[in-house]
């Protein structure tokens, strides 16, 4: 089962997080030969995707299962106030995984 975290990104910002990929009882998923992939959408049921989470290892770390999502400000920027879902998969060969997933929260820049 995959693991559950919300994310929250501000509109205009840059949002960058480190996760640890784990197995369910605690231990780090070894990603060495894993592709990694991970997108928000609108719905569950909406086929659109509302952005890329860029999911990316960690050189170094991956025996560890470090990765890091990155959203660029210039797609954050073009994003609506909006609360959406996201999912992140590992893929080898036929193999796909699920490891995390959970909500997405875009809230409103402040400081103009």
């Amino acid at each position: 089962m995959a693991a559950e975290y919300d994310l929250t990104l501000i509109q205009g910002g840059t949002f960058s997080v480190r996760l640890a990929a784990l197995t369910e009882a605690g231990a780090p998923i070894n990603l060495t030969d894993w592709t990694i992939s991970g997108v928000a959408r609108f719905t569950y049921s909406n086929s659109s995707i509302m952005m890329n989470l860029n999911p990316t290892k960690v050189p170094g770390f991956e025996t560890q299962g470090h990765f890091n999502l990155t959203v660029p400000a210039a797609t954050t920027a073009l994003l609506p106030i909006v609360e959406g879902v996201y999912d992140v998969e590992i893929h080898s060969g036929i193999f796909v995984d699920k490891i995390l997933r959970g909500y997405v929260e875009v809230l409103p820049e402040v400081t103009y």
